[in-house]
């Protein structure tokens, strides 16, 4: 009896806790009623109310973004212009990049691609004015970065611009326009350090050669290699054996479709290789037979067609994490300055989510687009716009794979560097930690602490 008396008494006690927990927390509707009634004055005929209604709404954080962002595309000048300055702090507060750090180098000179290893211990570089990929140690509780080997060869490295870790960390890939080859590293998984064990190129064949290799990627099972060539318009491949590489395939698709390649990317599968054509605006989807190695086309989407419109001068292309999506970036030499989202269907074939081009959507301060990554929780995109040396970044849905624009990172202030540096890649760390962005005319990795939990 006593025991059952005191249960009553303890949910008695809790379902009065809760309704005053209730009452001093306003519901859905209240709160939305109180975010309109703010909307409403900031236009009102006195300044002071105005001022004060900007700053109240601002104080809501993402709860008012909503409704700000409609606020933002009001008719009157004054809410137009107050919303669209809370909109931008809003959007800048939910990205929460922090910038704490920055690595100089001379070796660094060029830097464009960066890779880290799946333990998160380690950064690699790869830097072209020098020859040079640049390995670093990472610290995960600071997120700095300290020297651990600098790998220069003019004769196999001259010119190299993409450097990749394999899955299962024992060997690296570096892509070199300049000597015209593809080099395979061993690499030691406990020290990070990086040994050359092979290079091809530039003539795979009697009359096959590679003009101008500008990016590569290891396929899941480390079996095969592949690489783009932007100058030959073609993608090749290669097979992994005894820390050697065997080409097996060059494959200029159907109807100049590689011309100008630029940007590849693999699906966690392995079953489709997705490559992007800077001049001939093109992102195709491959098949891939993992036994052979060899890649046929699957699908060709042409910037002009389809109702797509941001694929000229495509130049970064990166998967989400479930391998669902695609996400390209286009304009570093040329073509439209532009984000974009890609669904892969069921039936392997691409179809366009959303994208976002400079001054024509939300997407401003935005010019090059580079390089392009998807966070590992999946919930954020970061792209790279070397010539406006702007960070784009976005929020992104992992069931949809929309994405929704928050802000550019550009200036002194935010950034911590110069007005000279070209973000040219983005990298962030497994445990989503830290953001670190390569500095291509800086000569410099530019570190970030990510001030909001994603």
């Amino acid at each position: 009896m006593r025991s059952y008396f005191g249960l009553l008494v303890v949910i008695v006690f809790a379902t009065s806790l809760w309704s005053r927990l209730e009452a001093q927390e306003p519901s859905k509707a209240d709160l939305k009623q109180k975010i309109d009634a703010l909307i409403q004055k900031l236009d009102d005929e006195t300044f002071q109310i105005r001022e004060d209604a900007e700053k109240a709404i601002g104080e809501l954080g993402e709860t008012a973004l909503e409704a700000v962002t409609k606020a933002a595309q009001s008719t009157s000048a004054e809410v137009k212009q107050r919303a669209g300055r809370i909109l931008r702090k809003l959007r800048e507060e939910s990205v929460g990049l922090r910038h704490i750090g920055l690595v100089k180098r001379d070796d660094l000179r060029g830097a464009c691609t960066l890779a880290s290893s799946a333990d998160g211990k380690f950064q690699y570089a790869a830097a072209w004015q020098t020859n040079t990929i640049v390995a670093l140690r990472r610290d995960p509780a600071t997120g700095s970065l300290t020297h651990l080997q600098s790998v220069s060869d003019p004769e196999k490295l001259r010119g190299v611009v993409c450097v990749r870790i394999s899955p299962s960390g024992k060997l690296a890939l570096g892509v070199s326009f300049g000597s015209k080859t593809v080099t395979l590293f061993s690499r030691d998984p406990e020290k990070g350090t990086l040994t050359i064990a092979h290079a091809a190129g530039p003539e795979l064949a009697p009359g096959v050669s590679m003009q101008w290799p500008i990016d590569g990627v290891f396929s899941p099972d480390e079996k095969h290699v592949y690489a783009i060539d932007d100058r030959g318009g073609a993608v090749v491949a290669f097979a992994i054996a005894d820390n050697h590489l065997n080409w097996l395939q060059f494959s200029q698709g159907r109807d100049g479709c590689f011309e100008g390649a630029r940007a590849l990317a693999m699906c966690p599968d392995g079953k489709t290789v997705l490559v992007g054509g800077t001049r001939a605006g093109t992102l195709c989807a491959l098949d891939r037979n993992a036994e052979t190695g060899r890649v046929e086309v699957r699908q060709v989407l042409r910037d002009g067609e389809d109702k797509v419109n941001s694929l000229a001068g495509v130049h970064g292309i990166v998967t989400s994490p479930d391998g669902k999506f695609a996400y390209t970036a286009a304009g570093r030499f040329q073509g439209d300055q532009a984000v974009a989202a890609f669904r892969i269907g069921d039936d392997g074939k691409l179809s366009l989510v959303r994208e976002f081009i400079c001054d024509q959507s939300d997407l401003v301060k935005f010019q090059g687009g580079n390089n392009i990554f998807v966070s590992g929780d999946g919930k954020s995109v970061f792209a790279c716009g070397t010539v406006s040396r702007s960070l784009a970044c976005f929020r992104r849905d992992p069931a949809s794979g929309d994405l929704s624009f928050l802000t550019t990172i550009r200036d002194d202030a935010q950034t911590g560097v110069g007005p000279d540096t070209g973000p040219a890649d983005v990298d962030v760390s497994a445990d989503g930690r830290f953001v670190y962005v390569t500095l291509e005319q800086d000569g410099a990795i530019s570190i970030f602490e990510r001030t909001v939990k994603k």
